[in-house]
C-alpha cells in the first residue's frame, strides 16, 4: 500500500496537462459558458494538481530557468486588481495569465514534454492550422490595406458558429499566426531528423496555409515580424544565406532616402484602430504617463481602454483603443514596474534557453558517447542520437526565431498579452522548458556514467 498510492498519485499527475485543456474554454469563452462568479474559481482549478505534486514531487516543478519568474509573476499578477476599476474585467484578464502559467508549468512537469518536445511544437502547428482555417471567417471585416476584394466579400458578414458571436481583429489574428510559421519552417529546412528526408519538407504544407491567411490579415506589424524571423531561420540554417541577406540589406538601406524610412515606418504604424505613425505614438505617449503614474501596482489588469481615455484623453484617435501596442509596455501598465521586470526576465530566459541549445549543436545524444551492443546495434544507436540532436537544434531555431517575431510584433502591438490567443506564447515559453530539461537531463546521465 505504501509503494501503491505514491504510484497512483504519479500517475494523476500525468492527465495535468489535459486538465488545463479542459479547462481552457472556460476561461477564454467566460461569457458564453459560465456567469462571471465563477471566474476565479476556475482560476483557481487550473492549479489543482500544484498540492499533489507538492506531495508527491516535493517541488513545483524541476529545475529551469523559467521557474522562478513564471512563480513569481502569478504570484504578482493578483496586484492588478488593486487599482481595477472593474474587477470583473480584471479577473477575466488574469485569467489569461494564469492559463499561460499553468500551461508552462503542466509541460515542465509533464514526462513526456522533455523526451518529446515536438509534442508542444506539433501543438503549435495545429493550432496555427486551426486559425488559419478559422480565423478569416470570423474576421468583423476583410481588410484592405494591400490585398484588395469584392465589395460583397469585404462587407459580408462573420460566421457566427453556435451563435456566439465571437469575432477576431484582424491585428490578434495575425499575431496568433506569427508563432508557429518559424517552428514549422525550420523543422522543414532541416532534414536529419527524420528517417525519412521527404518527411520534414511536407511541413512547408501547414507553414504556407498558415502564412497565406497571415498575409491575408493584413497586418503590417506582422509582416515585419514573420519576414525577420524567416530571414533568421534561413541564417541559421544556411550561414551564406545570412550574407547575400546583409548585402541585400544594405543595397536597399543605400536606396532608400530619409523620406522613404519615414513612409516605411509611418506604413507599419498603420493598421486597426490606429490609422498612423503619430496614432501610435500619442498612446504610448499616454501609456508611459499611466505607467509613471502608476509604476508599483499598473492601473488595473485589463481595463486600459476604461481608465487610460479618462485619465489621459486622446486627441487624434478615438477613445476605443485597447492596449498600449507595445507588450511589454502594456504588462507594465498593468502590473506595475516588478510585473513588468518578471515578465521580461521570463522572456530573456527563454532566450538564453534557445540560444544554448544552439551553441550544443554538434552534441550528441548521451547514447552515442556510451554506445554498446553490436556494429549494427551501435551505428543504429549513433544514427538516433543524430536525429535527436538535429530535432533539438531545428527546435530551438524555430522557437528562437518565433521569439524574434513575438518581441518584432510586440513592438507595436499586445496580442500575446491580455488577449484569448496569448496563451500562444506560454507554449512557446514551454517548448523552451522542454528543451532545457532534455538537455539537463542528457547532462546528469553523462556525468553519472562518466563517474
Amino acid at each position: 500500500m505504501e509503494t501503491f498510492l505514491p504510484g497512483l498519485l504519479r500517475r494523476l499527475l500525468w492527465v495535468e496537462p489535459f486538465w488545463i485543456v479542459a479547462l481552457a474554454p472556460s476561461l477564454l469563452f467566460r461569457d458564453l459558458l459560465w456567469d462571471p462568479w465563477l471566474h476565479p474559481w476556475l482560476i483557481l482549478s487550473l492549479f489543482l494538481f500544484w498540492p499533489l505534486r507538492l506531495l508527491v514531487m516535493r517541488r513545483i516543478a524541476p529545475p529551469s530557468p523559467l521557474v522562478w519568474p513564471a512563480l513569481l509573476l502569478l504570484l504578482w499578477t493578483p496586484i492588478g486588481l488593486l487599482n481595477s476599476v472593474d474587477w470583473e474585467r480584471s479577473w477575466h484578464a488574469i485569467g489569461f495569465v494564469a492559463l499561460g502559467i499553468a500551461l508552462l508549468f503542466a509541460f515542465l512537469n509533464w514526462p513526456p514534454a522533455p523526451r518529446y518536445p515536438w509534442l508542444i511544437a506539433a501543438m503549435l502547428g495545429m493550432i496555427g492550422i486551426g486559425l488559419a482555417l478559422l480565423g478569416p471567417a470570423i474576421l468583423p471585416n476583410i481588410p484592405q490595406e494591400f490585398f484588395f476584394f469584392s465589395e460583397d466579400l469585404a462587407k459580408s458578414k462573420p460566421a457566427d458558429f453556435f451563435n456566439a458571436g465571437e469575432t477576431i481583429n484582424p491585428n490578434v489574428l495575425a499575431g496568433g499566426l506569427l508563432l508557429p510559421i518559424p517552428v514549422l519552417t525550420a523543422l522543414a529546412l532541416c532534414f536529419n531528423w527524420a528517417k525519412r528526408r521527404w518527411v520534414p519538407p511536407l511541413l512547408l504544407v501547414p507553414a504556407l496555409l498558415i502564412l497565406g491567411t497571415l498575409l491575408l490579415a493584413q497586418s503590417r506589424g506582422a509582416y515585419l515580424a514573420v519576414t525577420l524571423s524567416l530571414i533568421l531561420v534561413l541564417t541559421l540554417r544556411w550561414p551564406w544565406a545570412g550574407l547575400i541577406i546583409l548585402i541585400s540589406g544594405v543595397a536597399v538601406g543605400g536606396v532608400l532616402s530619409l523620406d522613404g524610412v519615414l513612409l516605411f515606418a509611418e506604413a507599419i504604424g498603420s493598421g486597426g484602430s490606429i490609422t498612423s505613425l503619430s496614432g501610435r505614438w500619442e498612446v504610448w505617449d499616454r501609456s508611459l504617463q499611466a505607467f509613471g503614474d502608476f509604476v508599483l501596482t499598473g492601473i488595473g489588469i485589463g481595463t486600459f481602454d476604461l481608465v487610460v481615455p479618462m485619465l489621459y484623453p486622446y486627441v487624434e484617435i478615438p477613445n476605443t483603443i485597447p492596449h498600449a501596442h507595445n507588450l511589454f509596455l502594456q504588462v507594465g501598465v498593468d502590473l506595475g514596474l516588478p510585473g513588468m521586470l518578471l515578465y521580461l526576465w521570463l522572456f530573456g530566459s527563454v532566450c538564453w534557453i534557445f540560444i544554448d541549445v544552439l551553441r550544443n549543436k554538434g552534441q550528441l545524444d548521451v547514447m552515442d558517447a556510451n554506445a554498446s551492443g553490436s556494429r549494427h546495434e551501435r551505428r543504429s544507436q549513433r544514427h538516433q542520437a543524430r536525429r535527436q540532436a538535429a530535432l533539438r537544434w531545428a527546435l530551438a531555431v524555430g522557437g528562437l526565431a518565433s521569439l524574434v517575431a513575438m518581441l518584432m510584433h510586440g513592438l507595436v502591438d499586445a496580442v500575446m498579452w491580455g488577449t484569448k490567443l496569448s496563451f500562444i506564447a506560454w507554449l512557446l515559453f514551454a517548448l523552451a522548458g522542454a528543451l532545457y530539461t532534455q538537455e539537463h537531463q542528457n547532462s546528469e546521465t553523462t556525468s553519472e556514467l562518466q563517474s
